[in-house]
């Protein structure tokens, strides 16, 4: 089951480099010690490269409100 919020998820990404696929920030979220709640959470979204910050919370907002 996917996070309940994106406060839960975004200390996971720090030290993110952009832009950045989904494998990427699987491994960085990996490096700073996520949880298997954060990693099903980030694996839940579409396997895309993502440009900015911005878009990359537009699509957690959305992976996370669809659980």
């Amino acid at each position: 089951m996917p996070c309940g919020t994106i406060d839960e998820v975004e200390p996971f990404l720090k030290g993110l480099l952009y832009p950045a696929t989904k494998q990427d920030i699987m491994e960085q979220a990996k490096k700073n010690n996520a949880d298997y709640v954060v990693l099903e959470t980030l694996d839940s979204m579409d396997e895309k490269t993502y440009y900015d910050r911005k878009g990359l919370v537009g699509v957690l907002r959305k992976t996370i409100a669809k659980s």
